[in-house]
């Protein structure tokens, strides 16, 4: 796996040479010092520097994703079932049930969501006010907290829902087979993709008035 530089496209880093297994999926840590990688086989936790093997979980890596501490990591495997890593001890902090083909968390780190068993759900989080958006499917996509391990809530999909108390603060109509859902960094847009068709819109736009 090769890391490249965006402004001029030159080669960084290769990552071992010798792993040969799909690669399935990529998350950096928030502070830009590890890269996770998950395939059909392992997830792999690099050093960025040196590009230097760190620890190798056995796992299928679906679905890779650092909290935004950096403190764990989320492994969603084809089974389907989720785990939470301490990367301080690399001890298994929790199992949860569910798919990975979306996993995200909160930006405060005390909530993680992921689609139940359909795995057809999509899951992002906009900012510290924990709205949680979830598009794609018939079922609910499920939030836990990262804190106990404990369920929070089940949110319904295609809709913009406040964390807190499930309700909807929004709406939007796409159609079916939402292949991912995501906030600009900023949070003044939501990404919506249906196969080859991108969808945005302003969020002032689909927020509710009261």
């Amino acid at each position: 796996m090769c890391v490249w530089r965006v402004a001029d496209g030159s080669l960084i880093r290769t990552l071992d040479p010798s792993l040969t297994s799909w690669v399935q999926s990529v998350d950096v840590s928030p502070d830009g010092s590890q890269i996770a990688v998950g395939t059909n086989e392992y997830v792999h936790l690099f050093n960025f520097a040196d590009g230097s093997l760190r620890h190798t979980f056995d796992s299928y890596g679906m679905q890779v994703a650092f909290s935004p501490d950096g403190h764990q990591l989320a492994i969603a495997e084809n089974l389907p079932v989720i785990r939470i890593w301490n990367l301080d001890n690399y001890e298994e902090l929790y199992t949860l049930p569910g798919h990975g083909f979306s996993i995200a968390y909160s930006s405060d780190g005390t909530l993680f969501a992921a689609p139940g068993w359909n795995n057809q759900g999509m899951a992002a989080f906009l900012g510290a006010e924990k709205f949680a958006t979830t598009a794609g499917g018939e079922n609910e996509v499920q939030v836990w907290n990262m804190v106990n391990g404990n369920h929070v809530r089940a949110m319904n999909t295609h809709r913009l829902s406040r964390v807190s108390d499930g309700n909807e603060v929004a709406s939007v109509k796409v159609g079916n087979n939402v292949d991912s859902v995501a906030f600009s960094p900023d949070g003044t847009t939501v990404a919506i993709r249906i196969y080859k068709t991108l969808y945005l819109w302003p969020i002032e736009n689909v927020i509710k008035k009261k």
